[in-house]
C-alpha cells in the first residue's frame, strides 16, 4: 500500500503541479482520491472474492494446526472439564425429570428461578469452553463473569428463601428490565423499537405498578434485593458479603476490564507471559485460571440447584465433579507454570 501512495502522490503531483488556483486544484485532487479509491477499492473486493475460497483453506489449515497445538498442551484439562459437564447434563436432565412436577404442584417459585439460572450457566460454561479450546482465555473469562454473576444470584435466593417473597421480586424484576430496554430502543432514533406502541404503553403501566408496589429502589439492577439488604441501591458486592462469600471477586473484578473500555484491558493480556505485544488472537498461555473458575462455578451453582429437593444420587454426583475439582486445579496450574518456563 506504501509503494501504491508513493505512485498516486507522484502521478498528482506530475499532473496537478501546472494548475496555480490552489481552490481548483484541491477539488480536482478530492475528486481524484475519490475516483482512485472506489476503483481500488472495488478491485480488491473483486480479487478477495475470486480466490476467498483458497483463502479460506489456507486459514483453516492454520486454524487446525493452532487447535492441535492447544490440545497437545490442554488436552487433559479438557478432558476433565468435558467429564464435568457431561455429570451435569445427565444430572440436570435427571433432577429435572424427577422433581420439574413436584415443584410445579408446590409453586416453588425458587425452584423454578434458579432451574432457569442453572440452565443459563450450563450454556456460559459451554461457551467458555469452546473458546478455551480455540486459546481464548479473555473470552472464556469475559463468559465466566456471567456465570460469576448468577451463582451470587442463586445463593443469595437459596440463603434467603425464608423470605417468600425475595423470589417473586427477583421474577418481577423483568418488568423493570423489559420497560428500560424498550425506553432505550424508543430513545435512539437510528434504532428500531422492537414493541407497538400500545405493548410499549402496557409495559410502562406494569412498571409503574411494580415500582408502586416495591418502592423506588426497586428500579435498580439488585433493586429485588433491596429489603433483604436493606440498601436503595444494592451492588453484586453487597450480595457476595450477604453470602460471606468475596473470595472470587478479585478474579470478577480483573474480569470486567476485559470488557470495559479502560486501557489496560487493551495492553494486560492473560494470554501472554510478557505483555510487550498486542495480542489480537489465539495463545496457549492464560488458559489456567478460566479453566478453573467455569469448573468451580458450575459446581457451585449445582449445589444450589441440585439440593433444593433431596436425594442422595445428586449429592454423589456434586462430589464426584468436586473429585474431577481436585484433579484439575493443580494439573492446570501446572500446564501453564511449564509453558512459563519453556518459553
Amino acid at each position: 500500500m506504501s509503494d501504491f501512495n508513493t505512485k498516486i502522490n507522484k502521478l498528482i503531483i506530475e499532473n496537478f503541479s501546472g494548475i496555480e488556483n490552489e481552490e481548483e486544484r484541491n477539488d480536482k485532487l478530492i475528486k481524484t482520491y475519490e475516483f482512485v479509491i472506489k476503483k481500488m477499492s472495488k478491485d480488491i473486493k473483486k480479487d478477495l472474492d475470486n480466490n476467498i475460497n483458497t483463502l479460506l483453506k489456507e486459514n483453516d489449515f492454520f486454524e487446525k494446526e493452532n487447535l492441535d497445538h492447544i490440545k497437545s498442551v490442554w488436552g487433559k484439562v479438557f478432558n476433565i472439564l468435558d467429564s464435568i459437564l457431561e455429570i451435569t447434563q445427565e444430572t440436570m436432565e435427571s433432577y429435572s425429570k424427577e422433581f420439574n412436577d413436584q415443584a410445579a404442584k408446590e409453586k416453588n417459585l425458587l425452584y423454578h428461578a434458579i432451574r432457569s439460572i442453572h440452565a443459563r450457566v450450563v450454556l456460559c460454561f459451554k461457551e467458555s469452553l469452546l473458546l478455551l479450546k480455540n486459546g481464548y482465555s479473555e473470552g472464556a473469562t469475559k463468559i465466566w463473569r456471567t456465570m460469576y454473576e448468577l451463582t451470587i444470584v442463586a445463593s443469595f435466593l437459596k440463603k434467603n428463601a425464608s423470605d417468600k417473597d425475595l423470589v417473586q421480586r427477583y421474577i418481577d424484576h423483568i418488568l423493570v428490565d423489559n420497560y428500560k430496554e424498550e425506553k432505550e430502543y424508543r430513545n435512539q432514533p437510528m434504532t428500531k423499537q422492537r414493541y407497538t406502541d400500545r405493548a410499549f404503553k402496557k409495559m410502562k403501566d406494569n412498571y409503574k405498578s411494580i415500582i408502586k408496589k416495591y418502592g423506588k429502589s426497586f428500579k435498580r439492577e439488585f433493586g429485588w434485593a433491596s429489603k433483604i439488604l436493606n440498601k436503595c441501591n444494592p451492588t453484586l458486592y453487597d450480595l457476595e458479603s450477604n453470602l460471606k462469600n468475596t473470595k472470587h471477586h478479585p478474579y470478577y473484578k480483573s474480569s470486567c476490564y476485559f470488557i470495559h473500555s479502560n486501557y489496560k484491558g487493551n495492553i494486560d493480556k492473560i494470554g501472554l507471559i510478557n505483555n510487550n505485544v498486542l495480542l489480537y488472537g489465539p495463545s496457549d498461555y492464560g488458559l489456567s485460571l478460566p479453566c478453573q473458575n467455569i469448573a468451580i462455578i458450575l459446581n457451585q451453582v449445582n449445589l444450589e440447584f441440585f439440593t433444593i429437593y433431596f436425594s442422595l444420587d445428586y449429592y454423589i454426583a456434586i462430589y464426584t465433579i468436586n473429585l474431577y475439582l481436585d484433579e484439575l486445579l493443580p494439573l492446570a496450574d501446572e500446564i501453564q507454570q511449564n509453558i512459563k518456563n519453556n518459553q
